[in-house]
């Protein structure tokens, strides 16, 4: 059981990895993606070696988990790879678009307007903080 539980935390491991270039990528769907398909792949294996299997598929049913949700995330990070130079060159906005969601709008007036988006300021502004 030590050998096993020895692959799937490596696997767990790399698996982590994948979610930092994930993330470095901005690729957030993909992360949760791939961290729900570990939740879901973990439990549905444990509860199926906990039925079939009994005590001795606990280490088992882990490493199972671990090891496809690392193919899932191999495949993520491939795909996103093999595509790279349309996401860096053609995918971005042309034109700057500031965040204007709830939490940003929160801010700002949590933060009575101190809270100056930089992309903005053009030539010669400069920089005004209150």
């Amino acid at each position: 059981m030590f050998d096993v539980l020895l692959f799937a935390v490596f696997f767990t491991g790399v698996m982590q990895i994948l979610y930092i270039l994930l993330s470095y990528f901005d690729l957030q769907m993909a992360v949760l993606r791939t961290g729900g398909a570990f939740a879901l792949l973990n439990l549905a294996a444990g509860l199926c070696g906990l039925y079939f299997g009994g005590t001795d598929s606990y280490g088992f049913t882990f490493f199972i988990a671990a090891a496809f949700t690392l193919i899932i995330g191999w495949l993520e990070l491939s795909r996103f790879t093999s595509h790279m130079s349309y996401y860096v060159y053609c995918a971005q906005p042309i034109f700057y678009q500031p965040p204007n969601g709830p939490l940003t709008r929160l801010a700002q007036k949590l933060s009575g307007g101190r809270i100056i988006d930089i992309p903005r300021l053009g030539p010669g502004e400069g920089r005004k903080y209150s």
